[in-house]
């Protein structure tokens, strides 16, 4: 059988927090990773080249994943479910000879800006 690619998960956190290695402030909202139990911003994470794609567009998340060597799964937890949901992807910038989108991916942590027709 073949081995089961996993995804990286990164949190969408609902209350402020703080990067258990560099001690950076973490406001609602922002960004994390856990690992070995310890929350970690982007920049420890070596997460922070990659950019935010909210869930939504099917075809650009598919594609994004398609073409990056590196890609996370954005959960943020529902109170009111009682579980993660998945808030979008963060992605490699596709590179010049992907097709481009109608979203323009931003740096992780920043709200995207949707771009319409000419």
């Amino acid at each position: 059988m073949a081995a089961e690619k996993r995804d990286v998960v990164v949190f969408s956190i609902l209350k402020p927090s703080v990067c258990s290695e560099c001690s950076a402030e973490l406001e609602a909202g922002n960004f994390l990773r856990l690992e070995a139990e310890r929350p970690l911003c982007l920049k420890c994470a070596h997460l922070d080249h990659l950019v935010w794609l909210p869930a939504g567009d099917t075809a650009l998340t598919r594609r994004s994943r398609k073409y990056s060597s590196l890609s996370a799964v954005v959960v943020r937890f529902s109170r009111s479910r009682g579980r993660y949901e998945r808030q979008g992807v963060l992605a490699r910038r596709p590179r010049s000879n992907v097709p481009r989108t109608s979203v323009v991916p931003t740096k992780a942590g920043e709200a995207p800006h949707a771009v319409g027709p000419p």
